[in-house]
């Protein structure tokens, strides 16, 4: 599987539902893979969440001590491995959020997670309306409860403007997420 098919998987999963609203609802996504929701106080820092089938019945299991827009992000990233039927390999948050480093899997979870937390459907006509900058990436972080990061890079991957969403890890380009018009330009952020 590459990252084109991750987002057409979560483009069908996302229009099989009805008025979908801002923000969009995360029980709904867990009933449809046969899931439910566990929000546990016990989990480490660094574990986010996982998916854990009990008594044949999967359990969608959330660190109820981080933020709520990191939550919901996992329990989109545990609904891609039920989806996609793609194995877990989870490994610490300090790694995670090293994108090249990060197994297939798990940034795969990642690409189908973004896809349905901040759904084109939903966002493209938002971003489409609104001016280029970090302002409106933050009021559509918070409106629809996702990070920054993942709203960022969604805001500029559906912009009909040319620009650019980039991540940095001391000082090195680890993650750029480019407009189709910057795309088209031919355009290197190096």
């Amino acid at each position: 599987m590459d990252d084109s098919t991750a987002v057409l998987k979560a483009r069908a999963f996302v229009r099989s539902f009805q008025d979908l609203a801002l923000p969009v609802a995360m029980e709904p996504y867990a009933e449809k893979v046969g899931a439910t929701l566990r929000y546990e106080a016990h989990l480490a820092d660094d574990q986010s969440g996982y998916s854990v089938p009990i008594k044949g019945q999967w359990h969608i299991i959330v660190n109820a001590g981080d933020v709520e827009e990191r939550q919901r992000f996992t329990i989109c990233h545990e609904i891609g491995h039920l989806h996609l039927g793609l194995s877990s390999e989870h490994i610490g948050k300090s790694d995670l959020q090293r994108y090249t480093k990060r197994p297939k899997n798990e940034i795969l979870c990642d690409v189908f997670a973004s896809e349905i937390l901040l759904p084109s459907d939903l966002l493209k006509p938002l971003v489409n309306k609104a001016e280029m900058g970090f302002d409106s990436v933050a009021t559509l972080a918070r409106d629809f409860k996702a990070s920054w990061t993942a709203t960022g890079s969604r805001f500029a991957a559906l912009n009909q403007t040319p620009c650019a969403f980039v991540l940095t890890e001391r000082g090195f380009v680890r993650y750029v997420s480019q407009s189709l018009p910057l795309r088209e330009m031919g355009a290197w952020v190096q």
